[in-house]
């Protein structure tokens, strides 16, 4: 598996936690981080950043105007 492939698992991991019931800005926070820290490594290029930053922003506004 290459470092890549890890990191979107990862990423992908981490925004899945946030759409589980109960899932908080914590959650959210954790997603970001995961994201900033393989894009701040090189592992996920600009365009992809982008995309799942845009996805946990999504999903966290869909969140706040559920509750």
């Amino acid at each position: 598996m290459t470092p890549h492939q890890i990191a979107v698992k990862a990423i992908e991991a981490s925004i899945e936690t946030m759409l589980l019931p109960g899932a908080t800005a914590i959650e959210d926070a954790k997603a970001e981080t995961t994201i900033v820290n393989f894009f701040s490594i090189l592992v996920i290029n600009a365009e992809e950043f982008n995309h799942y930053c845009e996805r946990v922003r999504r999903i966290s506004e869909r969140r706040k105007e559920a509750a």
